[in-house]
């Protein structure tokens, strides 16, 4: 009888292209891809195969769980983590108005459509009223979307002469108007990335308060005896996302390679070796279904002038397990338990993380997610059956709120990204999962497949051989 690992290589296996292949199309294939399954203690599954790059011959590197890769969306867990570790200190409510810290985000109001007495009508905005919160920048509710694509805010950038786009990875790119008061609904956007705006600006404004004040404690006394007052001045600087990341995730996690700037890193780092592991892009032909080298759906990713919280992130699927593996621990308790004692601690608490995975959206938020779920059920919630809408949002990712038959259980938390990688983390299981492949367009047909056989295999095959060790083993 095969093994769990066996069956969860042979599906990679199947799915990816390799040099013995019995013939050169591409068709219904991936170049590669990597699958890591967690428990709180690490690995308990990785695998990976195929090829980084396209031709496949003797010279192409293999694809590895520490193959270098854009993971776009992927990004939004680890920031909604940076959050509430500001938000577990004390530094940043979920509730409060952030409005003075995130002055650009009111700039141009809420867009309720276009005047249409003539072709040419104005845009109609209206004033943002509503406190706006980190809470409904981390679900979505805040009113934020993506702008190519999006008619309405096409034509009111066209109107306004916009320079950049949401994907220009800039705080001017980010910045457009609502679609409905805050948390009135639920878009998918970029609150993520100013999610990762706030985070800088919060720890700018605690250090400039700390910075600012002058020290007169000791009161020396003069010559004459008489108290004095000594000001001491203090330069502050500032720290960005993708520092405080590597401060507090990545090294806490010793995930060497991940960053939000792979260009700088390559030239600060090249010890590294980023781009001796990097994964190609490639492209799908919607038609023929072969595959051809492409160029990054993004093209500012590489190199980005702000580091974007939505969708920055570059990392290995070795390293992504690590933060999946984090979390169960501290969703355990055993993080605090073990506080100080070994590495790898995200320094949040039980209840902090019990609060990340409590569903977050009200009724407008859940009747437009689950519609776009019924309108785009394979960009939204493809792990999941046709016409399954038990679903909610909670502080990291989507949750689905009853068993998916012969997969996760309730109450799991998940998300993807732009070039098709995915992860879910399932408490009551024990277990997280991610899978990191560079493909696109978004919503590729091969990649929902795969990921469906390998989930199946994991709680078919992986999960009883896991519990039947785990028992043994205590």
């Amino acid at each position: 009888m095969a093994s769990a690992k066996s069956i969860l290589d042979q599906i990679l296996h199947r799915y990816t292209l390799h040099r013995d292949s019995p013939t050169s199309s591409t068709k219904d294939k991936l170049h590669g891809a990597a699958f890591l399954v967690v428990d709180k203690s690490g690995p308990i599954y990785a695998g990976a195969a195929g090829h980084t790059s396209l031709p496949i011959n003797a010279s192409t590197p293999a694809f590895s769980t520490d193959s270098f890769l854009w993971v776009a969306s992927l990004t939004k867990l680890l920031t909604t983590i940076c959050l509430m570790q500001l938000v577990q200190q004390g530094k940043l409510h979920l509730d409060e108005d952030v409005r003075e810290k995130l002055p650009e985000m009111t700039k141009w109001g809420i867009l309720r459509g276009f005047e249409e007495e003539h072709k040419e009508g104005k845009a109609i905005l209206e004033e943002i009223t509503k406190p706006i919160t980190a809470r409904q920048l981390l679900t979505h509710s805040v009113g934020l979307s993506y702008d190519l694509g999006h008619p309405l805010l096409e034509r009111w950038a066209k109107e306004v002469g916009k320079k950049g786009n949401t994907n220009s990875m800039t705080v001017e790119g980010w910045t457009t108007p609502l679609l409905f008061p805050p948390g009135d609904g639920w878009v998918y956007g970029t609150g993520l990335d100013w999610a990762g705006v706030l985070l800088e600006r919060v720890l700018a404004s605690s250090s400039s308060s700390s910075s600012s004040s002058s020290s007169s404690s000791s009161c020396p006394k003069n010559e004459e005896g008489e108290m004095t007052t000594t000001t001491t001045t203090t330069t502050t600087t500032t720290t960005t996302l993708g520092q405080y990341m590597r401060e507090n995730i990545f090294e806490p996690l010793g995930m060497e390679c991940s960053t939000l700037k792979p260009a700088a890193e390559l030239l600060e780092n090249p010890e590294k070796r980023i781009k001796d592991k990097l994964v190609h892009m490639t492209l799908r032909d919607a038609k023929t279904g072969e595959l051809s080298l492409g160029e990054l759906p993004i093209s500012t990713a590489w190199d980005p002038k702000a580091e974007s919280g939505g969708a920055g992130l570059w990392t290995t699927a070795e390293e992504y397990g690590k933060v999946l593996a984090a979390v169960l621990r501290a969703a355990s308790g055993s993080e605090e338990e073990e506080k100080g004692e070994r590495e790898g601690e995200l320094g949040l608490t039980k209840e902090t993380v019990d609060q990340m995975f409590s569903p977050q959206l009200n009724e407008k938020g859940l009747e437009m997610i689950k519609e776009m779920g019924r309108a785009f059920h394979a960009g939204i919630m493809p792990e999941f059956p046709e016409g399954f809408d038990a679903v909610d949002h909670g502080l990291g990712g989507l949750l689905n709120m009853e068993d998916v038959e012969g997969k996760r259980r309730k109450g799991s938390m998940m998300w993807h990204g732009y070039c098709n990688s995915h992860w879910w983390i399932d408490r009551e299981t024990g277990i997280g999962a991610c899978l990191l492949v560079e493909q696109f367009p978004f919503a590729d047909p091969v990649v929902i497949q795969l990921y469906n056989d390998l989930e199946r295999a994991v709680y078919g095959e992986l999960v009883p051989e896991w519990k039947k060790a785990t028992a043994a083993v205590v």
